[in-house]
């Protein structure tokens, strides 16, 4: 038996902020990052953040730009498929990547954002199921 975890696929929404990066201004860029979380206010007052604007801009032009077609390519793994999430996380189609397996799919939502595996209890929460998991497949192979 064979498992896929992973966090979910960045499908792609037009009104996202991220596909908007590349049109920002260094404030708006800031006031972003804020409100995304994750990145410690500090760092983005700082240097920093000059070292990152470029990356970030382009990450909004990888968003915007890219497209996935689904008519020609699922499903394309025949493993299982968990996906995680937080709660308050801007992904909002977790269900996309049942698309993309013809094994099982299940979702986890745990409680958080986009960051939400910086919580030990999630952390917790997602080796206890992997290891469960691997068990299982273990039993299940003998």
């Amino acid at each position: 038996m064979t498992s896929m975890f992973r966090k979910p696929p960045r499908f792609k929404e037009k009104n996202s902020q991220i596909t908007k990066l590349q049109q920002m201004e260094e404030e708006q860029i800031k006031s972003f990052l804020v409100t995304f979380g994750g990145t410690p206010k500090d760092l983005i007052e700082e240097e920093f953040l000059q070292q990152i604007l470029p990356k970030l801009k382009a990450d909004g032009h990888i968003f915007r730009k890219y497209n996935f077609d689904s008519s020609s390519h699922l499903p394309s793994i025949s493993c299982d498929l968990t996906c995680f999430c937080g709660s308050e996380d801007f992904v909002k189609d977790m269900k996309g990547w049942k698309e993309v397996t013809s094994g099982n799919f299940d979702v986890h939502v745990l409680p958080g954002d986009h960051f939400y595996l910086m919580e030990t209890s999630n952390e917790n929460f997602i080796k206890d199921y992997i290891t469960k998991c691997l068990e299982l497949s273990l039993l299940a192979s003998v």
